[in-house]
């Protein structure tokens, strides 16, 4: 149960960098970098990132690629974001963490912060975010607690939640089902009740992931409470009203179980179809099996392959895994998913 990398830059980005083009544009040479919230007020200030259009040129943005330098380490950060955002220019992920990395050496805790993130190697990205977190930059504690959770050893366990418990905490919501991640995985019973009130506070203000989280608490009892008809509620609200493919992936299941709801297996495999048709990897494994149990119609392996094979090309591990079991037990393919079957249904 980890964070994606995607899922990371999200929650990093909580200085609300925009791409809005201001006129005459002053490249901040002072004051240095460092601390990561006069960094701050220096690009809100000199790049108006409170703006929330994106209507940069490419050329801008290249031009600020270029001029990249420690004099002007804003211009990489500014620009480095707009790649990762694909503002003005193509989302470029590698040009974005390689010009976070620059800033990061031209002093730039922000830039330090990022590359952190973006880096799919554990250690250096602990290692690049602990300096920021030290100078007070909160985002900088609660991806570094993420890192460390993702990291998946015990002895990270108790700073790991020290950090995301403090991030939730000070407002920054979307760390709370973080939190809850942690808490749950590796039960940390004392935890329990005070996780779930963060869950609660944080899905009031519409973090998809927290309430993710609490409705999955609530249908297993691992806080401590099972309520199955509020676990239902949540999951139906996230994914119906507020577009979570994860919510609609663990709603279908309350359907299929008959928990929340009269046992449904064939409108909890629509959720599933459709989920997986819009690229959610757990939900082709969820369809592959409900193919394979004969959820909603007739079981069969062999045509469940199909749901595992998009499911592993989406990067889900178990779909892998499973697909490569049922060749190994002699599945065949039997032609090409038609994932469009049940658009429009549900």
């Amino acid at each position: 149960m980890k964070f994606k990398s995607s899922q990371l830059c999200t929650l990093a980005l909580t200085f609300s960098a925009s791409c809005g083009h201001v006129e005459g544009v002053r490249h901040a040479e002072a004051p240095r970098a460092g601390m990561p919230l006069q960094e701050l007020a220096v690009l809100e200030r000199e790049y108006s990132f409170n703006v929330n259009q994106c209507i940069r040129t490419a050329e801008e943005v290249v031009d600020m690629q270029h001029r990249c330098s420690e004099a002007r380490w804003a211009d990489c950060v500014y620009a480095a974001t707009m790649y990762l955002r694909g503002c003005g220019v193509a989302a470029d992920r590698v040009k974005a963490e390689a010009l976070f990395q620059r800033s990061c050496g031209f002093g730039s805790s922000l830039g330090c912060a990022m590359a952190g993130v973006l880096t799919k190697d554990f250690e250096r990205g602990i290692a690049l975010l602990e300096e920021p977190c030290a100078l007070g930059y909160l985002a900088a504690c609660g991806n570094l607690g993420i890192k460390l959770f993702n990291r998946g050893k015990r002895a990270d366990v108790a700073r790991a939640t020290e950090l995301l418990d403090k991030a939730c905490r000070e407002e920054h919501v979307y760390y709370c089902g973080a939190l809850g991640k942690l808490v749950i995985k590796w039960k940390i019973e004392p935890r329990f009740a005070a996780t779930q009130t963060l869950l609660e506070h944080a899905c009031k203000e519409r973090d998809l992931e927290s309430c993710y989280m609490l409705a999955i608490a609530l249908e297993d009892g691992s806080l401590g409470t099972v309520d199955y008809d509020r676990a239902a509620a949540l999951n139906w609200a996230t994914c119906h009203q507020l577009d979570h493919l994860p919510s609609c992936n663990s709603l279908g299941y309350m359907l299929v179980l008959g928990r929340g709801y009269e046992k449904d297996p064939l409108k909890g495999a629509m959720l599933f179809y459709v989920a997986c048709n819009r690229g959610y990897g757990p939900a082709c494994d969820s369809m592959g099996e409900a193919t394979e149990k004969g959820w909603g119609g007739p079981a069969s392996p062999s045509k469940a392959l199909p749901f595992y094979d998009r499911g592993c090309e989406l990067g889900s591990e178990h779909g892998c895994k499973r697909a490569k079991e049922l060749r190994a037990a002699g599945s065949g393919i039997v032609g090409s998913i038609e994932l469009h079957r049940f658009g429009g249904r549900i």
